[in-house]
């Protein structure tokens, strides 16, 4: 290592800044990744990826169901086509009826459809929500060691 380094800025380095602010920091204060002996900079990357792994945990997840394009003209129409249809021709009750039925059955899909999604969504954020204080607890256990290592890379430059 070269005694160009900027000790100030290690040293005001802390466990609360995130791994990419470490990985910067090494950066501008001289720390070579050649010259990487205490592996300083293979825990900021660890420290860095946990930081990422812990925000991905807030993050909901949405299941979409895209429709297809024109939906706002084809399904007036479906529902015109079938009225005209229950109409056309005798016994329009028991069309219409018909016609109804198949109405509500598709309602009752679509319902079921949605609420899979919901409770699909919500399974992610339970899981995503229990992994989450493992993940801290690996951060904080990278960030003990990457603050040893810090230290011991300023003690070996004032020797």
């Amino acid at each position: 290592m070269s005694s160009l380094l900027d000790k100030p800025l290690l040293r005001s380095m802390t466990d609360s800044h995130r791994g990419i602010i470490w990985l910067q920091a090494l950066a501008k204060a001289g720390v070579r990744t050649v010259d990487d002996r205490f592996g300083v900079y293979a825990l900021a990357q660890r420290t860095h990826e946990l930081d990422d792994e812990i925000q991905d945990t807030y993050r909901a997840e949405q299941l979409y169901f895209p429709l297809p394009g024109g939906w706002w003209i084809w399904v007036p129409m479906l529902y015109g086509w079938g009225f005209l249809w229950a109409l056309e021709r005798t016994h329009v009750e028991e069309r219409l009826g018909g016609f109804m039925l198949v109405c509500i059955g598709v309602a009752v899909l679509f319902a079921a459809v949605l609420m899979l999604k919901f409770v699909r969504e919500r399974r992610v954020l339970r899981a995503r929500a229990r992994l989450r204080p493992r993940l801290k607890g690996q951060r904080a256990a990278a960030m003990a060691d990457l603050l040893q290592a810090r230290d011991a890379l300023i003690e070996a430059e004032g020797e």
